[in-house]
C-alpha cells in the first residue's frame, strides 16, 4: 500500500479482502479459526481500512472496489468471538475517515459501508450514545468538501432506510 503510483496493487488488496470475507463467513458458520487467527484477521482488516488510499470502484482494468470489499470483510469479522468493543470503535472511525475523504464514491461504496455498521448496532457492540456521537462527528464536514458531503449523505440515507425497515419507529 505504500506505493501510491502502483495502480494495479489495489486488485490484490481488494480481492484478498473479498477472499478473507468468504473465509470469515465460513468460519462464522463452521468454526475452524483459532482465536489468534481471528485476531490477526481483525487487526489486518482494521489496518487495511485505515490505510487504503485507492478508492476507485470500476476502472479500465476492472473492479478495484477495495472499500466495498473491506466493508464485506468487516461485516464478517464482527461475528468473531475475539472482536472487541475497541475494534468496533476503530472500525466506525475508519469508516468516518473514508467517507470524509475528498474522493467521490460512485459504485455504492457508502451503501456497502452501512452493512458492518448495522451489524454492530444489531449486536449491541456499540451503545446508542456512541452511535449518536459518531453520527454527529460523521456529519461534521467542511462545507467546501462537496464529495465528502455527497458520500456522507448517501451513507446516512442508506443507514436511515435500513434502520427504519429493521426498527419501525426508530428515531
Amino acid at each position: 500500500m505504500d506505493n501510491k503510483n502502483d495502480k494495479l496493487s489495489i486488485f490484490t488488496r481488494s480481492f484478498t479482502a473479498l477472499f478473507l470475507a468468504s473465509l470469515s463467513y465460513r468460519h462464522n458458520n463452521h468454526s475452524f479459526l483459532s482465536q489468534s487467527q481471528q485476531r490477526q484477521i481483525i487487526e489486518q482488516s482494521i489496518d487495511y481500512i485505515q490505510n487504503e488510499h485507492d478508492f476507485r470502484g470500476l476502472t479500465n482494468d476492472g473492479w478495484a472496489h477495495g472499500i466495498a470489499h473491506i466493508a464485506d470483510l468487516l461485516d464478517e469479522v464482527v461475528d468473531f468471538t475475539t472482536f472487541t468493543h475497541n475494534d468496533s470503535i476503530l472500525v466506525i472511525n475508519a469508516i468516518k475517515n473514508i467517507l470524509h475523504n475528498s474522493f467521490l464514491f460512485t459504485a455504492d461504496e457508502p451503501g456497502r459501508m452501512v452493512i458492518p455498521v448495522l451489524h454492530l448496532i444489531n449486536k449491541n457492540i456499540i451503545s446508542d450514545d456512541e452511535l449518536n456521537n459518531w453520527i454527529t462527528l460523521l456529519n461534521d464536514l467542511k462545507v467546501y468538501n462537496f464529495n465528502a458531503y455527497s458520500n456522507v449523505s448517501l451513507f446516512m440515507i442508506k443507514l436511515q432506510a435500513h434502520l427504519l425497515i429493521a426498527y419501525p419507529g426508530f428515531e
